[in-house]
């Protein structure tokens, strides 16, 4: 079921891996596009998502063991959370930096900045490869009953 999930939804090659801000010097600056339905709302009558455009604002980003999480400068509402956050080629980057070679989703919009009980326009982000990590983690597990299932029969 998750596996067959995660398959129709978002390739996981797409899932930017551990080192990718690394390999491609992502940083402060640099453009990443969200994905979501601010206060339910979608984009049109089918139901597609609003794209929405923020710069990473926080540093460092890596390595993601020690700041699984990081900051991207755009208004969020409620709705966004669960989004990916993703670079295209259409996104600028800091001058001088290394282009991507093909789209990545770095990650998933988790949560709204708030500071004194009013949102401050940066979204939380998790690094993509948790989420790489959460489906190995659940096509292990989905896996586990069948071997039983084979092995008693």
């Amino acid at each position: 079921l998750f596996r067959s999930f995660a398959q129709a939804a978002i390739p996981v090659g797409w899932l930017a891996e551990a080192d990718a801000f690394d390999r491609w010097r992502m940083g402060p600056g640099d453009e990443l596009l969200a994905l979501g339905y601010p206060h339910g709302l979608s984009a049109n009558r089918a139901g597609f998502p609003i794209l929405r455009l923020g710069r990473i604002s926080s540093w460092p980003l890596t390595p993601i063991q020690h700041f699984p999480i990081f900051l991207l400068d755009f208004v969020v509402a409620q709705g966004n959370s669960g989004g990916p956050v993703f670079w295209t080629p259409a996104a600028r980057r800091v001058p001088g930096a290394p282009v991507p070679d093909h789209p990545f989703i770095a990650g998933v919009l988790v949560q709204e900045v708030q500071g004194g009980g009013e949102g401050l326009d940066l979204g939380v982000v998790a690094h993509a490869d948790y989420v790489r990590e959460t489906i190995a983690l659940l096509d292990q597990s989905a896996a586990a009953p069948e071997a039983q299932s084979n092995a008693s029969q």
